[in-house]
């Protein structure tokens, strides 16, 4: 954990920070509508013809340079065995399935995590990529996580320059995000949602499904500008 000053805190993840929130006076909001069973549709065509690039959590242990989950939830994040992610943005050209967190990974991913542009990959196309481009917000990092039941976020921040944006396209009623104390659920209804992840927050499932949202990094200033 770092501290307001980016001093380490000793007992938590590096990942666990903490920031002066930015200046957004609500939690979480809708954006726009989208065509749900059009992106639905095509996450399922993603996975039938994308699966190579599906990084499932506990089948690639060899890419951190140290532990970064805590099956106590303690100091960092509980991630299941088969929670799953698919990187749809990189800077690289590297295929197949790629580490979804920048911290503690091998030195062949670290320099295009730092790319701040939309880089798509070769799986990223069709309507999911349409939905990215007609967001009226600068946009990048773009994944889908796949949280199996029992994954757990740890209170945090994210940075202030960027917030988050969320588009369920599968979730339980035992899946929520607690905001600055707010418990909040994102149902699976066609709207994009903003959620301003400077504010502390976490995420838990404790259903006995996936949950799938397909989410991403907006610029801060982009949002408040508009």
């Amino acid at each position: 954990m770092l501290d307001i000053q980016g001093k380490p805190v000793p007992g938590f993840k590096s990942y666990v920070q903490t920031y002066v929130p930015a200046p957004i006076k609500w939690k979480i909001k809708r954006w726009f509508k989208i065509d749900l069973d059009k992106l639905q549709q095509w996450f399922k065509d993603l996975e039938k013809d994308y699966g190579e690039c599906k990084f499932v959590y506990g089948e690639n242990k060899q890419v951190w340079t140290e532990q970064i989950d805590d099956p106590t939830g303690r100091t960092g994040h509980i991630m299941p065995h088969d929670s799953a992610w698919y990187v749809l943005t990189f800077a690289g050209d590297q295929r197949g399935a790629l580490p979804p967190i920048a911290k503690h990974v091998t030195e062949q991913y670290k320099e295009q995590w730092m790319d701040k542009e939309l880089n798509p990959r070769y799986c990223f196309t069709g309507y999911g990529l349409e939905v990215i481009k007609q967001m009226p917000a600068r946009v990048r990092k773009i994944q889908i996580s796949s949280h199996a039941p029992g994954h757990q976020l740890i209170l945090h921040q994210d940075s202030t320059d960027n917030i988050r944006f969320h588009i369920a396209l599968q979730t339980n009623p035992h899946c929520w995000w607690e905001i600055a104390g707010e418990r909040v659920h994102i149902p699976v209804d066609g709207w994009v949602y903003l959620v301003n992840t400077s504010l502390p927050h976490r995420v838990y499932n404790l259903g006995d499904s996936h949950r799938i949202h397909l989410y991403g990094k907006v610029w801060t200033q982009d949002v408040l500008d508009t």
